[in-house]
């Protein structure tokens, strides 16, 4: 391969390469509707758009260069062996991750062959372009099967043009309108629910139980096997107070103490519903959630990578417990790596504090309000952003490890 390379370079200067690259970009056309789209998303400051292509970049680069968007919009390609890189299926997937763990971006991606499709698993908006059948690829459309049955992809089509006949079915693969209003507004609306998290705070509904419940939280004489009591109790309390509002509760049947059966009532899915204790501070207030709900699938995560596909696999929801949010950046990291292994999977964190600023302002508040289905339930929002010392800090004061190791 690297030396029908050569040989391929050997009979094209640079100059050369350049005038093939163009002559073969002034016989592209861009589909009228998609040629819109890149116009209208060059023109936002929220939104970029960046083609990602296996093949030569120079043609991608002169393409957009005809219509006016060089300027707007990046391209990310091979072509040469200069270059010094090449753009596979794995690198898609890998470009996605990067703009999604390392800057906390949305990630909205189109794609339309089998080279595509980790790019798609990984993005949080995932369209499949569908173009002429004549023209179009057919091998991805096995592949697309088995990354939706087998990998949990969930994607939407686009058809273009909009005559032709979806791939797979519209069950499967929704239609969406490419330069439809509904659309577009999901990409480049600033809307005000997208800045600020859905957050039932305790302290607002019921404040005197509140104060009574975070008193041997706050006390710096409670530590050790007391305060994680205080934890666990927090827990309990959140849990059986809001999760059956959240979540709905079920019938089942109990012995009545008289002797005959009667109906008792139980978190709905409770069997199915993980609890996932954020170590190591989480562990004593996740404690107290299962024991409000007992029939919980329970376990520790020291990072996101310790929950596994098998730990999210047919969940009713899942529920994040750690003693405290400050800026949300544990929330992300947990959040971006289960949405990668189960899209729809509800998501509950539950904490004794969150700082007022992760709920509404903060550096990555609209990054989590983006997710859907995560809510988050507190014992408290504070306005405090001390950072707290070896003394103070929570996890040292719940173990007792007070000094530094």
């Amino acid at each position: 391969m690297e030396l029908h390379s050569k040989r391929y370079e050997e009979r094209l200067r640079d100059d050369d390469y350049d005038s093939v690259c163009k002559d073969i970009a002034s016989s592209v056309t861009l589909d009228g509707e998609f040629l819109n789209f890149l116009h209208l998303i060059a023109q936002q400051e929220r939104v970029t758009a960046v083609v990602v292509t296996c093949g030569l970049a120079q043609i991608w680069k002169y393409v957009l260069e005809l219509e006016g968007l060089q300027e707007k919009i990046t391209v990310i390609g091979g072509g040469r062996i200069s270059d010094g890189f090449v753009v596979t299926a794995e690198v898609k997937g890998a470009l996605v991750g990067h703009l999604k763990d390392k800057h906390h971006l949305e990630v909205c991606a189109f794609g339309d062959s089998p080279l595509d499709l980790k790019m798609l698993s990984r993005a949080d908006k995932a369209i499949v372009v569908g173009g002429d059948e004549a023209s179009r690829s057919i091998s991805i459309e096995t592949a697309l099967k088995k990354a939706i049955e087998n990998d949990r992809l969930k994607a939407k089509q686009c058809l273009r043009p909009s005559h032709i006949s979806p791939r797979l079915t519209t069950e499967v693969l929704p239609i969406i309108e490419l330069i439809g209003p509904n659309f577009i507004d999901s990409l480049v609306s600033e809307r005000g629910e997208a800045t600020k998290l859905k957050v039932i705070s305790a302290d607002k509904l019921n404040p005197e139980a509140v104060k009574i419940l975070m008193t041997p939280m706050r006390n710096a004489n409670v530590q050790g096997p007391r305060l994680r009591e205080a934890h666990s109790d927090v827990g309990w309390y959140l849990a059986n107070t809001y999760l059956p509002a959240l979540i709905g509760v079920e019938e089942f049947a109990i012995p009545h103490a008289q002797g005959h059966n009667t109906t008792g009532y139980q978190l709905l899915g409770e069997d199915k519903i993980l609890i996932v204790a954020l170590m190591r501070g989480g562990e004593p207030m996740a404690f107290g959630v299962n024991r409000a709900f007992e029939r919980a699938m329970f376990m520790h995560a020291n990072q996101p990578i310790d929950l596994q596909h098998d730990h999210l696999e047919d969940r009713f929801a899942v529920i994040l417990v750690g003693s405290v949010v400050n800026s949300g950046a544990t929330i992300m990291d947990f959040m971006r790596h289960i949405r990668d292994l189960n899209k729809g999977v509800p998501v509950v964190v539950i904490t004794g504090v969150m700082q007022a600023e992760c709920v509404s302002g903060g550096r990555l508040t609209a990054a989590l309000a983006k997710y859907d289905h995560l809510q988050f339930i507190t014992l408290r929002i504070s306005e405090n952003k001390y950072q707290g010392t070896v003394a103070s800090d929570t996890g040292n004061r719940l173990f007792n490890t007070l000094h530094p190791t």
